[in-house]
């Protein structure tokens, strides 16, 4: 199954624009110093409910992961482009 034709460029570029959004995020939280907030704010979340799965992170292990995650929603674009409706839902 397929999303008409007309709209399947639209979704694949929106596909697109999301993870270059998204990439451009991850790119500011870097080099903001995102990681020197969020782990001692964690750290203090834990204290008080550590029943909280709250993970901290190191900088190469965040950075792996959110580029991994960037790089696979892109090669989503793929079938984006080619209108499969199934990805309609995940999207």
């Amino acid at each position: 199954m397929s999303v008409p034709a007309a709209a399947a460029p639209r979704f694949g570029t929106a596909g697109l624009l999301l993870c270059a959004s998204l990439a451009l995020h991850v790119a500011d939280e870097a080099l903001s110093g995102f990681l020197a907030i969020y782990n001692p704010t964690v750290q203090a979340i834990r204290q008080r409910a550590p029943f909280l799965p709250l993970p901290t992170f190191t900088f190469r292990v965040w950075m792996t992961g959110l580029t991994v995650a960037v790089v696979l929603l892109s090669a989503l674009s793929v079938p984006a482009f080619r209108g499969k409706k199934w990805l309609v839902p995940l999207a």
